[in-house]
């Protein structure tokens, strides 16, 4: 029970967090910067056991995302709090998942808990665009927010392969297998990148792809396509994609 526990201990601070912002109550960087800190270190770094099911954790954080857009039109406020939980618990979730599927034991060590913690930061400045771009969808009569919402939450779960990948090498190094090879590889989908056609085809140890940030994701932005305009990953050596 101890994850659950610390889940819930994480979350109840993000939504203090934010529920004082959205009463304009200003909180001290300082002290922000430390309850973010101490949350993320609470739950990644003293869960000791945990069972890793993807699928789940991508239907739950599809279902999340689809019934936070919904509730927008009724409560903005509220919708945008169960959008960010959603993505922080999601988050959570599919890098312990990949952890573990990468053979490394738990709890997470520091380094990871960090990587995580500002690329959570990194997808709420997404999610602030989203419901910017919600708010003048709405006022058009033949808007259909199911069809919208079910979309954007695709888009969101796919997003979320990337954080498996990176956390599987993670996992991989922490665990001393950071020179096993993977290969750069996949579809170009409707356009390659000066960045992917530099790299494609190229086979290089797990901790050169985790220490240039060349893993292929949606959002990596150190490729030139950002990993939205490709299909690229990262295969192992018997070309399975990791």
């Amino acid at each position: 029970m101890e994850e659950s526990v610390t889940l819930s201990l994480k979350s109840g601070m993000e939504y203090l967090l934010r529920f004082c912002e959205s009463k304009s109550w200003e909180i001290p960087q300082d002290l922000q910067a430390r309850i973010t800190e101490l949350h993320r270190k609470q739950y990644l770094l003293s869960v000791k056991s945990f069972t890793s099911d993807i699928a789940k954790y991508k239907d739950d954080y599809k279902k999340a995302i689809i019934a936070a857009i919904l509730l927008y039109p009724v409560d903005p406020s509220a919708a945008e709090l169960a959008f960010d939980f959603a993505m922080a618990t999601a988050m959570a979730n599919i890098f312990l998942s990949s952890w573990i599927d990468g053979g490394a034991s738990l709890p997470v060590n520091h380094d990871s808990s960090v990587w995580l913690s500002k690329r959570e930061e990194q997808e709420r400045k997404y999610v602030a665009g989203l419901f910017v771009s919600l708010a003048l969808l709405m006022k058009r009569p033949d808007f259909d927010i199911q069809t919208w919402a079910e979309t954007r939450a695709d888009g969101y779960v796919a997003t979320s392969a990337g954080i498996y990948t990176i956390g599987f090498f993670r996992a991989k190094v922490a665990s001393g297998h950071g020179e096993e090879l993977a290969t750069f590889d996949g579809d170009d989908g409707n356009e390659s990148c000066e960045t992917c056609k530099k790299w494609k085809g190229k086979t290089m140890p797990i901790n050169f792809w985790i220490e240039n940030d060349l893993v292929p994701y949606p959002g990596n932005t150190n490729l030139e396509c950002g990993g939205w305009r490709c299909m690229h990953s990262v295969f192992d050596k018997n070309g399975n994609p990791i």
